[in-house]
């Protein structure tokens, strides 16, 4: 039997069986349970037969699911059956794509850059090549989206691409699309060869580490890029606009800076819970910290921050994160109609507080030790550094890209909170001054509240 047939089989069962117990009497109160779900299948019914177009049945189960399932919170979701694998990649590192950022220069199509690892690095594309055609279709006069549209595929599809580069000569290159590894660990600026640099202030020893989100292998980049970049006396974790990511990531990297005490507690709805403990022995533990975040730090990222910032280990610097203080649980839907993130448990950090932003509630998320505020139109333009800088070959900067320098004074003049950080990090003992006011104050508090 079809998918097709066998759910409309599954609809006439269940509408049968409704208005059966719906006809007697007396319900049992089971069948009055099963009542409530009458409205769904006339629901299902009425669109069938009476919406101006024909509906795949598909689609309205999808969407009900959809339906119900955004009505829980704002962060559980369906997933549907072509996103689920997109969404499983994420979360173990790793993106399909051929990797290429392209432009419309007046009618021509420019590659701008490449993702480091991807398809189209591997295969020779570089800033400033102009692509003639995509499987023999001509793009000049295309949109940029038209011409975006002819590179979605799926892994293991090809793309013979006719490439006019810059020195005139046209080549043909075929790309295949592939699963290649983010890169979750980045630092302030590349060198010209297209490696991270993470010494952001050689003549200090002070490091700089961004974490942009929380996937399988976070730790075992972070150690990788701390042995390249040598002994530290101080660093800056970057953990703005990190959305979080996987639990057991996030323990891991706040467990290298931490010696003991508790990273986070994880509860379920029938209040069950499990605790992560910092263990001792991590690789950070010695090093002077200032931890970076804002209020698109969420989630796995607000347990590193709250951690860090709860066991006095180093300096908070920016704004309030923003209050995602929950755990998603994923289960596969039967009948291929995708996978279900749905909330399961609440973190909560040392001392039982809670990160998660409740409406009947003042305090939620994790409150830097120092407010600093970048102002809008720099953080417009330290967005665009950002973008160019995680791209191989750019072009708009080919020149700057050799003198990294360049990039950094530039990056420190408008980021007002990575400065301060720096700042910071120069004066270890106001550094300690500040940790120790926030000690002693939520002792204070705490006083307060046995009381």
């Amino acid at each position: 039997m079809s998918k097709h047939n066998l759910i409309w089989v599954l609809a006439i069962i269940i509408a049968s069986a409704v208005t059966m117990w719906v006809s007697r009497n007396t319900p049992s109160p089971e069948a009055s349970r099963e009542v409530k779900h009458l409205p769904l299948v006339q629901t299902y019914e009425l669109i069938r037969r009476h919406y101006i177009e024909p509906v795949e049945p598909e689609n309205l189960y999808q969407g009900s699911i959809k339906g119900m399932v955004e009505s829980l919170d704002e962060f559980s979701t369906y997933i549907s059956p072509e996103d689920a694998d997109k969404f499983e990649d994420r979360i173990m590192g790793q993106r399909c794509s051929l990797g290429v950022v392209l432009e419309l220069d007046g009618d021509e199509v420019k590659v701008v850059g490449c993702l480091p690892k991807s398809p189209s690095a591997k295969a020779g594309l570089v800033g400033g090549d102009v692509v003639l055609a995509i499987d023999e279709q001509e793009v000049k006069g295309l949109t940029l989206d038209q011409v975006q549209d002819l590179l979605i595929g799926e892994a293991g599809d090809k793309f013979d691409l006719t490439i006019l580069k810059p020195t005139g000569r046209e080549i043909e290159l075929r790309v295949a699309l592939e699963c290649y590894p983010i890169e979750s660990i980045t630092g302030l600026c590349r060198e010209a060869e297209g490696r991270w640099i993470h010494l952001i202030d050689p003549e200090n020893g002070l490091g700089y580490m961004r974490v942009r989100e929380f996937v399988q292998k976070t730790s075992e980049h972070f150690h990788l890029a701390l042995r390249q970049v040598g002994e530290l006396k101080g660093l800056v974790l970057d953990l703005r606009g990190n959305p979080g990511g996987l639990l057991n990531s996030a323990t891991e990297v706040a467990d290298m800076f931490l010696s003991d005490g508790v990273i986070v507690k994880a509860v379920t709805r029938n209040k069950s819970s499990k605790t992560y403990q910092a263990h001792g022995g991590g690789s950070c533990e010695q090093i002077p910290l200032i931890v970076l975040v804002d209020s698109d730090t969420a989630s796995a990222a607000e347990i590193v921050a709250g951690a860090i910032k709860l066991s006095d280990r180093g300096v908070l610097v920016g704004t309030r994160t923003r209050g995602k203080g929950c755990v998603q649980s994923m289960f596969p839907l039967s009948g291929n109609l995708g996978k279900l993130s749905l909330t399961t448990s609440e973190f909560f950090l040392a001392n039982d507080q809670p990160i998660t932003k409740k409406t009947d509630s003042d305090s939620w998320g994790v409150e830097p030790h120092e407010q600093v505020v970048t102002k809008p139109q720099d953080l417009e333009i330290l967005g665009k550094i950002q973008a160019s800088v995680e791209l191989l070959s750019v072009i708009a900067d080919v020149q700057d890209r050799a003198d990294p320098d360049k990039i950094r004074r530039e990056i420190l003049r408008r980021d007002k909170q990575l400065a301060r950080a720096l700042e910071l990090l120069r004066e270890p003992e106001k550094m300690a001054d500040i940790i120790e006011a926030a000690a002693i104050q939520r002792t204070l508090q705490e006083k307060d509240e046995d009381e």
